[in-house]
């Protein structure tokens, strides 16, 4: 933004003053005003973006973004008001944005860093014009360095004013540093389905909205690959447990704002005295896990055998109904029958079968039923073993 004689502006809102500093900054200047890269009020360099001229109190600015300055970078935004317009030969480097000071040597908040990185990822690599100037105005507001109505977005118009208090808003909720917060229960049952939650929790504690995430999981299955937030910020999803040893949830969020933003610096020496530094949204990926402690499946059998009674000569059928079982669970199960015995106190499982039947119990077939004819045999009945 802005030369030497092309100056900026940033937010007016009541809340975005309170970021801007206090109106009675020094409002530094260039030790050198005669910037090469200015013809008349225009920058010439090539390096401007997206976004416009516009003419206020304070001159003729750039509202918007710079290109053609870092190698891979598209949407810079100046940081220092009344400070040469970037330049392509400038020769720039990355510096630290941790302890950033203003033109006026005063340190930068990092609060307001962590604010500008969101500024920048999320609104700052934009191609329309109106936005680009938001952003550019909230950036210098941040810096606490502007003169009064300096960074006032009026001058622009009630686009850009709009979208500079929603900047403002959605930057103080939403900024890094983030945490992921996946909860699953304390344990779930070898093949039994449980719901995790999963939320993305920004500094101020708020948990961000329409959000994708990725997931992976051990010792689970039916997981699907990726889950969304909600409006209210919150992703839920089915875990089901393919056994005893636990499961073990991760969730991957999608690129989200820097915790801070990219800062670069001219290094040759007279643009380094007298040029714009310049600030770049980046992105970075947050993950955790949570782990849920397992239980043992518990497989239970079941038989119902109708007639109740069978008369000589008859059909018995006996149903067998295995419960509990994993969805991987393959067994053979085999039904015996013995008898007939005269008394109840007579059956003895011990002697030779008189009906053998044998089926196997899957995830689709878990019980079956036998129908042995009964020949002649007494009145007390038969005996049925498993």
């Amino acid at each position: 933004m802005g030369g030497a004689r092309l100056l900026g502006l940033a937010l007016a809102a009541a809340a975005v003053f309170l970021l801007a500093g206090p109106p009675t900054s020094r409002a530094a200047e260039p030790p050198n005003p005669n910037d090469p890269c200015i013809s008349g009020t225009r920058n010439v360099c090539g390096t401007t973006g997206v976004g416009s001229y516009k003419t206020y109190r304070y001159g003729t600015r750039w509202f918007g973004d710079f290109r053609n300055v870092v190698p891979g970078q598209f949407h810079m935004y100046c940081i220092d008001l009344r400070f040469w317009y970037p330049g392509p030969d400038y020769d720039y480097r990355e510096v630290p944005a941790a302890g950033l000071r203003n033109r006026d040597n005063e340190p930068v908040p990092v609060a307001n860093l962590q604010r500008m990185a969101y500024a920048l990822w999320t609104y700052g690599r934009t191609t329309n014009d109106d936005t680009a100037a938001a952003v550019m105005l909230y950036v210098h507001s941040l810096m606490g360095d502007a003169r009064p109505g300096e960074v006032d977005p009026t001058a622009i118009g009630p686009a850009v004013t709009a979208l500079s208090t929603r900047i403002a808003r959605e930057a103080a909720r939403y900024h890094g540093p983030y945490r992921v917060d996946v909860a699953l229960p304390g344990e779930i049952g070898a093949g039994k389905t449980a719901t995790a939650t999963i939320r993305v929790l920004s500094s101020a504690g708020v948990p961000l909205p329409n959000l994708d995430l990725s997931l992976s999981a051990t010792g689970a299955s039916s997981l699907p690959a990726t889950v969304r937030t909600n409006a209210a910020g919150v992703a839920t999803v089915g875990v089901t447990a393919t056994g005893a040893g636990g499961v073990h949830l991760t969730a991957t969020t999608e690129p989200l704002p820097s915790t801070l933003p990219q800062i670069f610096r001219p290094s040759k020496p007279q643009a380094a005295r007298n040029g714009q530094r310049l600030a770049a949204g980046a992105s970075q990926r947050v993950s955790n896990t949570d782990t849920s402690g397992g239980r043992k499946a518990q497989v239970s059998m079941s038989t119902s055998a109708t007639p109740g009674e069978v008369v000589s000569g008859g059909r018995s059928t006996d149903k067998v109904t295995i419960t509990g079982a994993l969805p991987s669970y393959r067994q053979n199960v085999t039904v015996r029958l013995y008898g007939p015995f005269r008394t109840v106190a007579a059956i003895d499982c011990a002697t030779k079968p008189v009906f053998v039947s044998t089926f196997q119990a899957t995830t689709t077939a878990r019980h079956a039923s036998v129908t042995p004819r009964i020949g002649e045999m007494g009145p007390d009945g038969l005996g049925w073993a498993r």
